[in-house]
C-alpha cells in the first residue's frame, strides 16, 4: 500500500490520541488524528476546537477551527475567550498542535523562515496559547531536517520553557517520541522505517533503544478512514 507521508503521521497521529479522554485540536494532522481516533478507536474521545465548540463530532475535517460543522454536533458551543479559559483554568489539559520548525526543546515555529529572502509563515493562532497552558501536547512535524531542527527560527509557541513538567510527544510520519528537557527519546517507531534514517532526518538527537517498539502495521481500514474525512487533501500533499 503506497502512502504519502502526511497520511503515515496522521495514522500514527490518531492511535496516540486515541488513550487520551480530550484534546483541544489545532487546525491540520491534530484535527485530522483527533476524528480518526474517535471514529476508530476511542468514540468518548472529546473533540475541541479553540474557537468554542466543545465536545464536537465533526463528521469530516473542518476548513477551520471555526467551521460551522465543529458546531452542529458540539454539546457546548461557546466562544473563543471560553474556550482558552477552559485550558487557562487546566478543566482542557491536552493540546495538539503543528507547525514549520520544532526543536528538541519542544519549541514550534509558525512564524517566519530565516534566510535569504525570509520566508513569512502564517503564524500560530491559538497555538501560542495551547502551548503555553496545556500541560500534555502532541505536536505533528513531517521528519526532515529543515522541520527538526536543533533551535527554531522563531519562538511561536513555547516548549519545556512555558512549564518544565509538561508533557511533550513529538510525532512525526517515522514514530513517536517524548521531548524532555535532558533528551529526546523514541517511544515507537514506523514498522518499517531504520533507526539510521531517523537520526540522518532530524537536526537534533534522537534516543533510539536496541529494542524499541515497532508500530502495527498501518491497516486498509485506517488509510480507508482517512481518505474519506480528509476532503481536503491535507495528508496527500
Amino acid at each position: 500500500m503506497q502512502l504519502k507521508e502526511g497520511e503515515k503521521i496522521s495514522i500514527i497521529g490518531c492511535r496516540a490520541i486515541a488513550q487520551e479522554r480530550e484534546i483541544l485540536a489545532g487546525h491540520g494532522f491534530p484535527v485530522l488524528s483527533a476524528i480518526m481516533a474517535k471514529r476508530l478507536y476511542n468514540p468518548d474521545l472529546q473533540i475541541c476546537f479553540e474557537s468554542g465548540a466543545i465536545y464536537s463530532n465533526p463528521e469530516h475535517l473542518p476548513h477551520s477551527v471555526s467551521d460551522i460543522i465543529n458546531y452542529r454536533n458540539a454539546q457546548f458551543p461557546l466562544d473563543l475567550p471560553d474556550a482558552f479559559g477552559l485550558l487557562e483554568r487546566e478543566i482542557l489539559k491536552t493540546v495538539g498542535i503543528s507547525g514549520a520548525q520544532v526543536d528538541k526543546e519542544g519549541n514550534v515555529n509558525s512564524t517566519f523562515i530565516s534566510g535569504e529572502p525570509t520566508k513569512r509563515l502564517p503564524g500560530s493562532g491559538g497555538a501560542c496559547d495551547f502551548a503555553s497552558f496545556g500541560t500534555d501536547e502532541y505536536i505533528f512535524m513531517l521528519h526532515e531536517p529543515k522541520r527538526l531542527v536543533n533551535r527554531v527560527d522563531y519562538i511561536t509557541s513555547p516548549g519545556l520553557i512555558s512549564s518544565p513538567k509538561k508533557r511533550i510527544t513529538l510525532i512525526t510520519n517515522y514514530g513517536i517520541f517524548s521531548i524532555g528537557r535532558e533528551s529526546v527519546q523514541t517511544i515507537a517507531l514506523e514498522n518499517q522505517i531504520a533507526t539510521e534514517k531517523v537520526k540522518n532526518q532530524s537536526g537534533f538527537n534522537i534516543k533510539i533503544r536496541s529494542n524499541v517498539r515497532r508500530l502495527d502495521i498501518i491497516t486498509e481500514e485506517e488509510v480507508s478512514l482517512l481518505r474519506k474525512i480528509d476532503i481536503y487533501k491535507i495528508s496527500r500533499r
